[in-house]
């Protein structure tokens, strides 16, 4: 539900305080979170007027500005409704003021409103959801809370158009800032696909941040949650680099060995083998799941089955084959 703008600024005024202008964003005290101890005397609440978003600094939460709306002044959807019926405003309506002072804050780029599955604050105040405890049981029984090379963290989103109800697993930059996310559907109900990539968003490559420049390999996987369990595991969404991917890859590690991890191929398609066949003639080297591993669909599944956080990146090496050798092997 789309609120009218000065609806929304009305609202800001009626519940926040220390409020600022500008022609970006209204800037005030958050009466959510009630800036912990700081109300009436920090502003880290924002109203990025061109988004249509809200977004607390010290929350760390986002919402489109009908939940906003409904969680701060505890009205139902029908009495917002009703409430609007009776509000006069100008439909051309939009304000444009002159920025009081030049800050710039870049918009979060998680979407919607995300809880964060490691803060127990946070998700004890969301219980009610239970897609919030779903997703936390996923996260616990994937073991991906405590994999060797987890991200900082894990959201829920509870009310985007795209990823609601699904567990988003974000980003970093080298400076530790999330740049991007991708979703994963929790629900059989989901009918969208099983990952969604954030809208617009060029592929990045998962864990980039977390190479070790002194070990000398990088494995590569399709999907996120394998690539935690081992030491310099990233995912690139796929299992062909595009040009993006591989221009940054060869432009930061020049020198590592690079090691593909995809899924087992015992379990794959027609069109898959023929892609990492594609892949050894092309002299790359690919890990092929021998012993032990064999039965596992892919790394993740294996260490789930082994109560493992983390796999010895020596036995996947110890697994790989390219070239003719690869093929052979992939013959047998």
């Amino acid at each position: 539900m789309e609120l009218p703008q000065p609806y929304v600024i009305d609202k800001i005024y009626s519940y926040s305080t220390c409020i600022r202008e500008s022609n970006l964003h209204i800037n005030g005290c958050c009466p959510v979170c009630r800036e912990g101890k700081s109300w009436g005397s920090k502003r880290r609440m924002f109203y990025f007027l061109n988004d249509d978003y809200i977004y607390c600094h010290k929350c760390g939460r986002g919402w489109n500005t009908f939940y906003w709306v409904k969680e701060v002044t505890g009205l139902s959807f029908k009495q917002i409704k009703e409430e609007l019926k009776d509000y006069d405003y100008d439909p051309k309506f939009r304000l444009m003021v002159d920025s009081i002072e030049e800050r710039h804050f870049e918009m979060p780029v998680l979407p919607g409103e995300c809880v964060n599955l490691k803060d127990n604050l946070q998700t004890e105040y969301f219980s009610s959801y239970s897609i919030v405890k779903k997703a936390k049981e996923y996260c616990q029984s994937r073991r991906l809370f405590s994999a060797i090379n987890t991200p900082k963290t894990f959201y829920c989103c509870v009310n985007d158009k795209f990823h609601n109800n699904r567990l988003i697993i974000p980003f970093y930059n080298s400076s530790g800032k999330i740049e991007s996310y991708i979703s994963r559907k929790l629900l059989d109900s989901d009918n969208k696909a099983k990952y969604l990539v954030k809208f617009g968003s060029k592929k990045p490559i998962f864990n980039l941040d977390k190479i070790d420049e002194n070990y000398p390999y990088i494995f590569i996987f399709e999907g996120q949650i394998d690539s935690m369990f081992v030491k310099n595991g990233i995912a690139v969404s796929g299992i062909i680099l595009t040009d993006e991917q591989d221009e940054t890859l060869t432009k930061l590690f020049p020198f590592h060995n690079k090691i593909w991890v995809l899924d087992n191929y015992r379990f794959e398609k027609e069109e898959v083998i023929d892609s990492i066949k594609e892949k050894l003639k092309n002299n790359e080297t690919l890990f092929f799941y021998p012993n032990e591993f064999a039965d596992s669909k892919d790394l993740n599944e294996y260490c789930v089955k082994k109560g493992l956080d983390s796999v010895n990146p020596d036995l996947l090496i110890s697994g790989c084959f390219s070239g003719d050798k690869g093929l052979l092997k992939l013959a047998d």
